[in-house]
């Protein structure tokens, strides 16, 4: 089977907090294949950027933050004209908390601060839909729990502000079971929900 960046994250990022060792030499040859992301859209290219950045923290590859300007460069065409990013259009008026939360982490995992990052936060606030939970478009009704569970992440280490509804939307999704559901309008928990949801809530104490 063919692998794929977005899970090899993933995977390099359990191994690597366990200290659990893997092939990453064999890993980092895989990364090199994609040369500056030319062929890839967004989401892929900040999976290229953490994937080579965790090769680097590993010893592993010839990983610096000046040889992944191109990369950056080409993610950066993904701003949005309202100064957030957007993980699927080029030049969008609007961002989306998946996208401008892949891009800080990006960033981040490279030893970079996110340029801008008043607009970041500001794009992502403006996600805040009406019971407290976020969404990834504008003028939601009602967020969803990786949305909102992102945003928190992203506001908490940016600087950014979380109120109490947000943290009590969260809450809320909590089922008599124990795990997280998607949003408002779900019956069943399922593993993402309840591992964002539970990620974000620490990280925000």
């Amino acid at each position: 089977p063919s692998s794929d960046l977005y899970y090899t994250v993933f995977g390099m990022t359990v191994l690597a907090a366990f200290g659990v060792d893997f092939p990453a030499d064999k890993t980092w040859d895989y990364l090199k294949g994609f040369g500056d992301g030319g062929n890839l859209d967004f989401v892929h290219l900040t999976c290229l950027l953490r994937c080579r950045a965790i090769c680097g923290l590993l010893g592993k590859g010839d990983f610096s933050t000046g040889s992944e300007n191109a990369v950056f460069a080409r993610m950066g065409r993904f701003r949005a004209v309202s100064g957030g990013y957007n993980h699927i259009v080029e030049g969008a008026v609007t961002g989306s908390v998946y996208a401008n939360f892949l891009a800080y982490c990006a960033y981040g995992d490279c030893g970079l601060s996110a340029p801008d990052v008043e607009d970041i936060i500001r794009s992502v606030e403006k996600l805040k839909c009406p019971g407290g939970g976020y969404a990834n478009e504008e003028n939601m009704r009602t967020g969803t729990t990786t949305a909102t569970a992102a945003a928190m992440v992203l506001l908490k280490d940016a600087g950014g502000e979380i109120d109490g509804s947000t943290i009590e939307w969260v809450l809320a999704r909590c089922t008599e079971r124990g795990g997280f559901v998607a949003g408002e309008d779900v019956k069943m928990p399922d593993l993402l929900s309840t591992g964002t949801a539970l990620h974000a809530l620490k990280t925000v104490g």
